[in-house]
């Protein structure tokens, strides 16, 4: 059996640059319900007050050429929206520098990305802003990581993981925190750090 080989196969740049936009600074990809191929770009400085925004890549089955399919925008007053981005099928979830994500729902019939209810305000308690979104494989469940306390207050800057489910009504909620117990602070850290590489890498 030969041996795989990666190939170059293109270089995606902004249609419309801008200067320190920061395309690129995160990406994430994934195959859609349609068989195509899909990359979800961030560009968390795009905009005059740095907004941001992300923006959807779709392979052709055929050609095998990339071409633009969508720029996602926050329904919202946004500051670094894009600085973090997960995809998986149809569901697209960019996030923004307030701890807030918009889910994004490709619409089968119509291929349009369609804004979702914004995730937000599940701190418990004041910290650093949220460093990753997940989906979790097969079902519609987001996964956001961030401090649960400042780090002036020892013992409490572990981190957490909060799991929010998509019901019925489209309504996104709560489903469960994950944390670990107090440790000190050298392997809190570790620990913090494990887990991002974790959510980054799928494992």
């Amino acid at each position: 059996m030969p041996s795989a080989q990666t190939v170059f196969e293109g270089r995606l740049v902004h249609t419309d640059p801008q200067g320190f936009d920061e395309f690129g600074i995160a990406v994430a990809a994934s195959q859609g319900s349609d068989g195509a191929w899909r990359l979800l770009v961030g560009a968390f400085d795009r905009g005059p007050n740095d907004e941001g925004a992300a923006y959807v890549y779709r392979r052709d089955t055929v050609a095998g050429a990339w071409a633009l399919e969508a720029e996602l925008l926050s329904p919202t007053t946004s500051f670094w929206f894009g600085r973090n981005v997960s995809l998986l099928g149809d569901l697209a979830l960019p996030g923004d520098y307030a701890d807030r994500f918009t889910p994004f729902l490709r619409n089968a019939a119509t291929g349009a990305w369609e804004a979702d209810t914004v995730i937000a305000g599940f701190r418990d308690r004041t910290g650093n802003e949220s460093w990753a979104a997940a989906l979790p494989g097969g079902a519609y469940v987001a996964v956001t990581t961030g401090a649960t306390g400042p780090q002036t207050q020892p013992g409490t800057h572990q981190g957490a993981l909060f799991v929010f489910r998509r019901g019925a009504s489209g309504q996104w909620a709560r489903e469960d925190t994950l944390v670990v117990p107090p440790v000190p602070p050298l392997v809190e850290w570790i620990l913090g750090a494990c887990g991002m590489e974790a959510l980054s890498t799928g494992e």
